[in-house]
């Protein structure tokens, strides 16, 4: 069984809103790590986004969500690690 990856609207919505040279950048780097092995390359999270995780890619966070259940990991939200953090 492999992971599948699946992006939120509100998150689809901001990859297609970033440069398409970072964004490239992002899909490389799903395809090449996130579904090879997300638990590796998933980072927990801690206090009031406990339960979510954080991948990052240069500097650029996916704030995702990982559901073994289904193997899924969610991306909720794609941001510049320096805006829209929080």
């Amino acid at each position: 069984m492999s992971w599948r990856v699946e992006f939120t609207k509100a998150a689809a919505k901001e990859l297609r809103a970033i440069d398409p040279r970072v964004r490239a950048r992002i899909r490389v780097a799903i395809e090449a790590k996130l579904l090879s092995d997300p638990k590796a390359h998933l980072v927990p999270l801690t206090g009031d986004r406990r339960g979510f995780f954080k991948f990052r890619v240069g500097a650029s966070r996916l704030l995702c969500r990982r559901e073994d259940e289904v193997w899924l990991v969610l991306v909720v939200k794609v941001a510049h690690r320096g805006r829209g953090s929080r």
